[in-house]
């Protein structure tokens, strides 16, 4: 299916929401109790039928740090008539409790990658577990990619993950490879990450001042992935690096490190490598896994193929870019892209970044 929509007009449309370049976690601040001021059920942000993952999402997306979850899927945030009901003395000392129902109150906090470079994974084997994985020895948590960004966290190798039953398991290299049990549940997976090196030295507890004049994305309440942070600042005269600033890469003006009470992180564009590695370059036309040509947007403002890389760099939608360099063609894609079509047109250009997009959001 094919999209023609005024590239700006999305883009502009994605700045409005908040987002988290690592994991979105809800943490969980008491039980039987509820923000005050939520019995409004006229607030817009008041829903019934949804996940906590899809509350804790929603709620974040909108830039806000509290919200209320009920058991049976009651999910209120945002505010209604002059209340606030995610404001921090509403769902803390003036929060309601107890309550008859099992309401809870959450605080959403964005945790950083653990993985500056570009992170990736191998699945071992198939009907397999690493020894010692069950149901007792599970983390508490309930998606694949959580598992993930924990097991890592926590300085793991591996991780065992099995869906039907969302049990996540970390285990040292010995349990998960020479000692891994066989011929166990199908559901049952081990699976191996790693982080290559980045592509230009991180400066630890370093930050930089400044945001870029005219910078509208990768910036505060709009962040990006490294990579989209670093190609986005390689566009921009004015871009002196990025800083990895309460969770968020964000662009950054300045070009002198200065030291950071905060843990903040910082890359200097000088010294990173040539971002156009960053991506693999493939003839022809863009294809996904069923051979079509995808969802995506056709650009009205790129005609070379450095505008277009840098159009897709400032969508958080953008999957690939495709670029014909006869008629300047060039394609924004939005859906996930598997391989070309040389055959098709052998001017055209594919281009699908090497890093694969990290899922912010994940049930505590």
């Amino acid at each position: 299916m094919r999209l023609f929509i005024i590239s700006c007009l999305l883009f502009a449309s994605a700045l409005a929401q908040t987002v988290c370049s690592g994991k979105v976690e809800a943490y969980e601040t008491c039980d039987k109790c509820k923000c005050s001021g939520i019995e409004l059920v006229k607030n817009p942000h008041h829903s019934y039928g949804v996940t906590l993952r899809q509350c804790t999402e929603d709620a974040y997306a909108d830039g806000h740090t509290f919200f209320s979850y009920r058991a049976d899927g009651e999910c209120v945030y945002g505010s209604y008539d002059g209340l606030d009901f995610s404001e921090e003395v509403a769902c803390t000392t003036s929060k309601f409790a107890p309550t008859e129902w099992a309401w809870k109150i959450y605080r959403l906090e964005c945790l950083a990658h653990p993985c500056y470079g570009i992170m990736s994974e191998t699945q071992v084997c198939t009907n397999c577990k690493c020894n010692g994985a069950s149901k007792r020895t599970a983390q508490p948590y309930k998606t694949k990619e959580h598992c993930e960004f924990h097991a890592f966290s926590e300085g793991y190798n591996y991780y065992n993950w099995r869906g039907d039953r969302e049990l996540c398991v970390f285990a040292d290299d010995d349990s998960c490879t020479t000692d891994k049990i066989i011929g166990v549940n199908h559901e049952w997976g081990i699976y191996e990450m790693s982080c290559d090196e980045p592509v230009c030295e991180p400066h630890v507890g370093l930050f930089l001042n400044g945001v870029p004049a005219g910078a509208v994305n990768c910036v505060s309440g709009n962040s990006c992935s490294f990579e989209t942070a670093m190609d986005y600042c390689s566009t921009l005269s004015n871009c002196g690096g990025v800083v990895l600033d309460g969770g968020e890469y964000q662009v950054r003006s300045g070009t002198t490190l200065i030291t950071s009470t905060t843990g903040d992180v910082s890359w200097l564009k000088a010294d990173c490598e040539n971002t156009e590695d960053w991506y693999t370059y493939l003839t022809g036309p863009c294809r996904t896994a069923s051979n079509g040509q995808g969802t995506f947007l056709l650009s009205i403002i790129s005609s070379t193929i450095e505008g277009c890389r840098a159009e897709c760099v400032t969508s958080n939608a953008c999957v690939a870019w495709e670029f014909n360099p006869v008629n300047g063609r060039c394609e924004i894609h939005t859906e996930t892209i598997t391989h070309s079509s040389p055959g098709t047109s052998a001017t055209t250009i594919c281009g699908i970044p090497k890093w694969t997009p990290f899922d912010p959001f994940a049930s505590p």
